[in-house]
């Protein structure tokens, strides 16, 4: 392993996130869009996590095709995070509106 202090820690990460992922789904929702937003956040930061340790643990010291393939999948992953923030955001400030607009924006962004 190249770089085992970074490689547990986004393992470790990856738990912590997709066990509240699953929490978020088992529980009943008060505002399912808000509960929607947040249940992507966390898996999509599981996701990066699991992909980014992976990386940094394995792939690093060795570049290959499979390397990048995890790297642009990790980045992917990162941008889903993103975009589940921005859409936590909006629901906040605008409780009940139709974000589809902003849904739209920031798919197209």
């Amino acid at each position: 392993m190249t770089e085992p202090d970074v490689a547990i820690t986004d393992y470790l990460l990856a738990i912590e996130s997709l066990w509240l992922a699953t929490l978020l789904v088992a529980q009943p929702a008060g505002r399912a869009d808000l509960q929607l937003w947040f249940v992507v956040f966390f898996a999509a930061t599981g996701i990066a996590s699991v992909l980014g340790g992976t990386f940094h643990g394995f792939c690093v010291a060795h570049p290959s095709h499979m390397g990048r393939w995890i790297w642009r999948k990790t980045v992917l992953a990162i941008g889903v995070t993103t975009s589940a923030t921005w859409m936590i955001g909006a629901s906040m400030l605008w409780p009940g509106a139709d974000t589809g607009w902003l849904t739209t924006m920031v798919a197209g962004g």
